[in-house]
């Protein structure tokens, strides 16, 4: 890792490769079934491995979900709450995570989902609302309400390299359908 980045990594408290979720903390985005799909990996697979949580927290509800991680026999070290973090440095752990995972249950349109693909990061997400237009291949996909869904999908993802591979591929092809020039010229199409 380059200096910045171990910075970036020293500043989260980030020491291991890791798995990212970046939104809201309601609900609907499904907070709770991805930190237990996250204890369901196989423990060889999560020894080296991070769940990092990329959005801003109350102190309550970083409270709530500590006790939960423990419920779920992880550690506090395992799932990192980053709390909000600047632009800049939530591109970077974008570009730095291993895969990015969104178990949103209900969304509008999902824009860190495009995020992530736009920096060609390997990307799963839930197959709800109007995440499958984004993500687009059915392999990338899992049920956002059954935790052992959730929990296969990363881990194929984390261990299965022609997955990873798959995935890279796939979010460089999706990122060019969502380019800004690309929306301008379907809404110019439009207006004609």
């Amino acid at each position: 890792k380059g200096k910045v980045q171990q910075k970036l990594r020293d500043k989260y408290a980030i020491n291991k490769n890791f798995v990212m979720y970046t939104g809201g903390m309601d609900w609907r985005k499904n907070i709770e079934g991805l930190i237990e799909a996250f204890s369901l990996l196989p423990d060889k697979l999560r020894e080296n491995k991070q769940l990092v949580i990329v959005c801003a927290i109350t102190t309550a509800e970083r409270m709530q979900y500590k006790v939960i991680v423990k419920l779920l026999g992880l550690s506090l070290a395992d799932v990192i709450f980053t709390g909000f973090v600047p632009e800049d440095d939530l591109v970077l752990l974008y570009n730095d995570c291993s895969l990015f995972i969104f178990p949103s249950i209900h969304e509008g349109f999902g824009l860190p989902v495009l995020e992530a693909i736009s920096c060609g990061t390997p990307t799963i997400c839930s197959d709800r609302s109007s995440l499958p237009e984004i993500i687009e291949i059915q392999e990338a996909m899992f049920d956002p309400e059954d935790s052992q869904s959730i929990a296969k999908k990363m881990q194929q993802a984390i261990a299965d390299e022609a997955f990873e591979k798959r995935l890279i591929a796939n979010a460089k092809k999706q990122a060019v359908k969502f380019s800004w020039s690309k929306v301008a010229v379907n809404t110019l199409d439009m207006m004609e």
